[in-house]
């Protein structure tokens, strides 16, 4: 895809400055090359520089927003019924493309082969449904017993801008951006500078569909741009899906400027095995949960709340089927787990469970000095799964979330005790249930804080369920029908029946010399 040809090419000595630090694998930022105005994508497998991107311009910025605003122009006038065979023809490129998205994955960020055949097979479905409820959930909406008087509308109002995660490079941005397609927007995407191939990727299959009037860009923008774009009247609202500290920064801007904003954030979800469940499948779901992507998940099965008296037992069934889990190139067809994405992902994770092991944590499964995978495997961001248990207060492992790898186990007494921990955390993105007694898990369910609670399945990537967190986890709910509404103006149209051949209207007026502050009533006159 070609970059922006307004910013300049890096110099070569400030790619050698970068390559140094990549290759004496000490913790890196991307955003440490600003002043040369440009990134590197980096394989996580190897470490090694795969392309050089510019950051957009101001310039950049300004043509995208106005190409991006002929583009809204252009999508609103345009028929449901071609906005929606414009979705499925994304969902049939995808299946053609499937394997070459899946590589790219594997490639630019870590994903074992068969994760990025599944995420992308989930898309097509994510596109199909969309497509298929796109009509119900844009004709007007009659309100209640007013019958036709009164009914709502939803109409586009502009841009969404959406900033995007690395970690399901299809995923994330297209169960976001297809109801603003479908409802009548355009869409700017900035992705993570982790994987600004497979954002181009996305953009050129979306072109390839139909949307070729700037109903959809990619811009690679730093953060010093997004005020200008959140505050830019042609931008109707702003989504994001990254840390809780970024959700504070990009509310904080949408507020400043009065935009609607949906944000999915960090997550620490509890994973909740009662007395009553299937330990076998419990320790599946659990290992499932917590290794996907090598453990890089927002709603990752962050903590094992475990009743004490199937305790001894989840562990039996835990480690044997963490052991399952093979650590590997993600080229490999047999590879569970790859690499994390970015070295300083690796590291930090490393940090994490010393300092929670330091601290006093059991290692039940792996070992903290040999975390790292041997050649030749050993260039690359590769980590084996680790189980700890017996955290104590103020270990990392209890108290962060951890974007890897690593298991963490609680022993509670009771219901009430795995309620009390699960809730005891600022953040409420998802949560796991496990119960063969399912008004026993639902009761259990009811009372956890979260934006979803799933029942004996971690995370089912369904795309008829809202999903969106609470408290620290974020704001606003994608997906489901919800979704079409989030950046529309749901407008509300009211037409008065008038039978009568004359009316009274009533104003009550409060006067302000008025002792008492009663109220007089004034009837007005006949007409």
């Amino acid at each position: 895809r070609r970059p922006p040809r307004s910013t300049p090419k890096p110099s070569s000595a400030a790619s050698d400055v970068y390559k140094r630090q990549v290759s004496t694998q000490s913790t890196w930022d991307i955003f440490q090359m600003r002043n040369a105005k440009f990134f590197m994508t980096i394989c996580p497998s190897t470490n090694k520089v795969l392309k050089e991107f510019p950051f957009a311009s101001a310039a950049d910025v300004s043509s995208t927003l106005a190409k991006a605003h002929e583009g809204y122009k252009f999508n609103k006038q345009v028929p449901l019924s071609t906005r929606i065979q414009k979705i499925l023809n994304i969902a049939d490129i995808l299946e053609k493309r499937k394997m070459e998205c899946a590589e790219l994955m594997a490639t630019e960020m870590g994903k074992p082969i068969k994760f990025g055949v599944f995420e992308v097979n989930e898309v097509i479905g994510i596109m199909k449904h969309k497509a298929a409820v796109a009509e119900g959930a844009l004709q007007p909406q009659i309100l209640g017993p007013l019958a036709k008087k009164a009914y709502t509308l939803l109409q586009p109002m502009g841009i969404h801008f959406c900033v995007h995660p690395w970690n399901f490079p299809f995923w994330t941005v297209m169960n976001t951006f297809t109801q603003s397609l479908l409802s009548g927007m355009s869409v700017i995407q900035k992705p993570s500078p982790t994987i600004p191939q497979c954002a181009y990727l996305v953009e050129q299959i979306i072109r390839d569909a139909g949307f070729k009037n700037n109903e959809y860009q990619v811009l690679l923008a730093d953060t010093d741009h997004f005020e200008t774009i959140i505050g830019d009247p042609r931008v109707a609202g702003v989504s994001l899906t990254g840390s809780t500290r970024s959700g504070k920064s990009i509310g904080a801007l949408a507020g400043k400027y009065v935009k609607p904003f949906l944000l999915e954030l960090g997550g620490m979800d509890p994973f909740v095995v009662l007395e009553d469940a299937d330990m076998k499948k419990s320790a599946a779901q659990g290992a499932l949960g917590r290794l996907c992507n090598s453990g890089q998940v927002c709603v990752g099965a962050k903590r094992m709340i475990v009743n004490e008296k199937v305790y001894d037992k989840f562990i039996e069934e835990l480690i044997p089927a963490v052991k399952g889990w093979k650590v590997g190139d993600p080229h490999d067809p047999d590879t569970m787990m790859g690499p994390l994405a970015r070295y300083d992902l690796y590291d930090t994770v490393r940090q994490q469970v010393k300092e929670s092991v330091d601290k006093g944590s059991r290692v039940l499964y792996g070992d903290v000095e040999q975390l790292k995978v041997p050649a030749p495997l050993e260039k690359g961001n590769f980590i084996h799964p680790l189980i700890l248990d017996n955290i104590p207060k103020g270990a990392p492992a209890r108290e962060e979330e951890i974007f890897g790898p690593c298991l963490s186990l609680f022993k509670v007494k009771n219901d009430e005790e795995a309620i009390a921990l699960a809730n005891n955390i600022p953040y409420g993105l998802g949560a796991t249930v496990m119960s063969e007694n399912i008004p026993h898990a639902e009761k259990v369910a009811e009372q956890i804080d979260a934006g979803g609670v799933y029942i004996n399945q971690w995370f089912p990537m369904d795309p008829c369920l809202p999903f969106g967190g609470c408290k620290d986890s974020g704001v606003g709910k994608e997906a489901g029908i919800e979704g079409f509404s989030i950046f529309a103006n749901k407008k509300t149209v009211y037409i008065a029946q008038i039978k009568l051949k004359f009316h009274v209207q009533i104003c009550l007026l409060y006067t302000s010399d008025a002792a008492d502050d009663t109220p007089c009533v004034d009837l007005g006159g006949r007409r």
